[in-house]
């Protein structure tokens, strides 16, 4: 068995694995090279046709299912990036995986390789990959119907109105994170063991009918009554997400809301946040909350 020697060593393994594409199609595939930092994948003829119109830089996810004796299988998930397409083989670069995996990725690898040594020696320098920690994989899991909860209890209990729940959509921490533009953010961090915060971001015209409906005033343009309702809106967020979480982590600060609104601004943040966002709707107009974080 011979092993490529390339940024990271590659060793050849041969196994059933099936990628899933951020739409929800599941391909099965092979893999053939596997390292820390990519993997070749096999195509069978009947997939060949789909990889022509699976563009370059897209992301999936990927499970290796890793035959472990006694008819058991083990699954590993990673994260990927699509960077190379060539006949019937794929190139990706392996972008996260989370703890539950990557004991067994490890001994997949070493298990394999001619040169095990090689293998062990990158391990203790850096994978190329990151491993997203079980907390924040299972946080993300349910923090979306956290955010539904808060903002059903404050409709109802402060603003007498109809807020209807939309998609929600999660990031990675190995993704660099983006905060908000829109035109009105408030915000409120967290500290202590989960680090982060809540975004309630807003265009103007679901800013003016959320903070006029918790005021009982009507905006029509920004004034200083109105941010502080915006501020207590995204506060009154932050303190559900924070009461949901208390039985598992008690030590969590909350900080005073900011408000920012107008389109000339930056908010300057650490990139390696995971977050979850769940859009709203409220009188037609949309509208987000984003819980983002790290433990």
């Amino acid at each position: 068995m011979s092993v490529e020697q390339r940024k990271k060593t590659r060793v050849p393994i041969h196994l059933k694995a099936e990628i899933t594409t951020p739409e929800g199609e599941r391909i099965e595939v092979l893999t053939e090279t596997i390292s820390f930092s990519g993997v070749k994948l096999k195509l069978p003829d009947v997939h060949l046709e789909w990889a022509v119109g699976f563009p370059l830089e897209s992301y999936f996810t990927l499970k290796i299912f890793f035959p472990a004796g006694d008819d058991d299988t083990f699954i590993i998930d990673l994260q990927c990036r699509l960077i190379r397409k060539e006949a019937r083989f794929l190139g990706a670069a392996l972008l996260g995986i989370d703890l539950d995996s990557y004991e067994t990725f490890k001994f997949m690898l070493i298990n394999h390789s001619t040169a095990p040594t090689q293998i062990l020696q990158e391990v203790n320098r850096k994978p190329g990959i990151t491993v997203e920690r079980i907390e924040e994989r299972l946080l993300k899991g349910i923090v979306g119907k956290y955010l539904c909860e808060a903002m059903d209890e404050i409709s109802t209990s402060f603003l007498r109105l109809l807020v209807i729940p939309g998609k929600e959509v999660q990031q990675n921490s190995v993704d660099p994170y983006d905060p908000p533009l829109a035109n009105i953010t408030a915000t409120v961090a967290f500290n202590g063991v989960i680090k982060g915060g809540v975004h309630l971001s807003m265009p103007y015209d679901a800013a003016f009918t959320l903070a006029g409906a918790l005021a009982q005033e009507s905006f029509s343009h920004v004034e200083t009554e109105m941010i502080d309702a915006c501020g207590e809106l995204a506060n009154l967020l932050a303190g559900g997400i924070q009461t949901r979480l208390s039985s598992e982590y008690e030590d969590i600060n909350l900080t005073p809301p900011e408000v920012i609104f107008g389109g000339d601004y930056h908010i300057a943040m650490h990139n390696d946040l995971s977050s979850v966002r769940q859009y709203f709707q409220v009188d037609s107009f949309p509208f987000f909350a984003e819980f983002f974080f790290s433990i």
